[in-house]
């Protein structure tokens, strides 16, 4: 023994010095578990996601966090081992999509930073569709269900078109474009090469009789977009909508599903006189004093319900109709803007010789002209809406979705309006067969042009068309950017 120490001594002290060692190997391992959850379609942390935690070994173990308003979340003092981590939340259902698994193995304590997110739109994109996309297209998904009992429809047919314009040899020609896809056993169809970001025309079917209404469809610019209808039976019936001219036979959808509501201001003040009707139906109503409405004769299903009054911007909503009872769609209307126009500066460049022809038929007097602002002021989901109140103007609906412009012929009866885009004449065979407001939006409207007769029509229009008035488009791109300025009042 060392300096006569006792053995007992010796093996105290020994016994003090390994039991910090082993004591400290026995210290549970606790990890901090931090992350995001990224909805990566919008671009955007997911509020309110519950993240799961459960134990590989034995799933009845878990632990679960909600995240932040910025998609935040954190878990602390997690176990040492293996463990599966995933997340719940209501975008998942909206995208169609499974939430995903990811594997953490925790074998030391301290902070782990675990990512969570959805594929993105190009990935999803990629997974639904076999043909080779560009970044210009996208993909529609989605469910068809019948009306009545939302049961899922085999082998239902959904569309989508669009026009794209090509200009050559002085005329603008269209070419019409579609796609279409049919549901599988489960309800579900997908559709692949419909353009992102823009507006296009959608319509479900299963039999000549069960459709829904036709509506409008804004795809997003990442081009993954969810669409669902509902459709019914409905009666195709052929009217005349305008007893003056003969020519104007349409077919409309009536069917034995309700609509009613309210239409007020912004601040919930009722609107009298309102004009409300579900579009391609072919009827419409008018609100009473008390801002109520009441339609009886609506398809069943997917439809869009229209409301428009003197003095306030319209609204389009989609809906879905009923027939076991009505359906109650209160709109507000928000007032008419007034905007002073926009201030025209041209440093360093000629103005466009298209900006000083407008301009200069604008100081005619012949004619109305409303420039970009105006349009935009007056409109609010189509160009052609700006157009009504116009002298001699008349804008209907036309194939139950969208907009055509009719003015007065020569002769004193009606007639469709004779279109120019850009300078260069819409063939009148295109025109007949889709709306004005599929040729341009209103967002890239620099100035539309109105002469309501024939007498009218400037000398450069006239040998475009004939016996009928004008209506010219100007975009954006026509005019080179440049915004046509409304001419000063003559001073004496």
């Amino acid at each position: 023994m060392p300096n006569g120490f006792p053995s007992k001594c010796v093996a105290t002290l020994l016994l003090l010095a390994i039991l910090p060692a082993a004591l400290a190997s026995q210290v549970p391992v606790r990890a901090r578990i931090s992350g995001t959850v990224f909805d990566s379609v919008s671009r955007r942390g997911l509020n309110g996601a519950i993240v799961r935690l459960v134990r590989t070994d034995n799933p009845s173990i878990g632990r679960s966090a909600t995240s932040d308003a910025f998609g935040g979340f954190v878990l602390d003092t997690v176990s040492a081992g293996a463990w599966l981590a995933t997340f719940l939340h209501p975008a998942l259902d909206s995208l169609r999509l499974e939430p995903g698994i990811v594997r953490i193995e925790i074998q030391e304590s301290g902070d782990i930073v675990l990512p969570l997110a959805t594929p993105s739109a190009r990935t999803l994109i990629a997974a639904n569709c076999r043909m080779p996309l560009t970044g210009e297209f996208g993909v529609i998904i989605g469910d068809v269900r019948r009306a009545s009992d939302d049961a899922p429809l085999v082998g239902a047919k959904v569309e989508v078109s669009w026009p794209e314009w090509v200009l050559g040899k002085g005329r603008m020609v269209t070419d019409q474009r579609v796609r279409t896809a049919t549901t599988d056993s489960t309800g579900r169809y997908t559709l692949c090469g419909a353009p992102a970001g823009g507006t296009l025309r959608g319509l479900a079917w299963s039999t000549t009789a069960d459709t829904s209404g036709a509506i409008e469809v804004v795809t997003p610019d990442a081009g993954y977009t969810i669409l669902d209808f509902a459709i019914a039976p409905v009666e195709h019936i052929a009217v005349k909508v305008d007893s003056t001219a003969a020519s104007l036979d349409v077919t409309v959808r009536r069917g034995k599903a309700s609509v009613r509501g309210v239409i007020t201001t912004a601040d919930r003040r009722p609107i009298a006189n309102a004009v409300v009707r579900v579009l391609g139906s072919g009827s419409q109503v008018r609100t009473n004093a008390s801002g109520t409405y009441s339609i009886r004769d609506a398809g069943a299903g997917t439809q869009t319900v229209e409301a428009r009054a003197i003095g306030y911007q319209p609204m389009r909503v989609m809906v879905r109709l009923s027939e076991s009872g009505a359906t109650s769609v209160d709109l507000r209307l928000p007032v008419q803007r007034v905007q002073l126009d926009t201030v025209r500066v041209v440093a360093g460049a000629d103005i466009p010789i298209e900006v000083r022809g407008i301009e200069r038929r604008w100081r005619s007097g012949t004619g109305v002209i409303l420039d970009g602002n105006t349009v935009r002021d007056r409109s609010n989901l189509f160009m052609t809406d700006a157009l009504r109140g116009v002298s001699g103007v008349t804008v209907r609906q036309v194939g139950g979705f969208g907009q055509t412009v009719w003015l007065r012929a020569s002769n004193g009866n009606e007639c469709q309006a004779g279109v120019i885009l850009d300078g260069a004449q819409l063939p009148p065979s295109q025109s007949a067969s889709i709306s004005i407001d599929e040729v341009a939006r209103r967002e890239d409207v620099a100035a539309v042009e109105v002469y309501a007769r024939p007498s009218q029509v400037p000398a450069e229009f006239t040998s475009m068309v004939s016996g009928c008035g004008v209506v010219a488009i100007w975009t954006k791109r026509g005019t080179r950017n440049v915004m046509p300025v409304k001419p000063k009042p003559a001073t004496r």
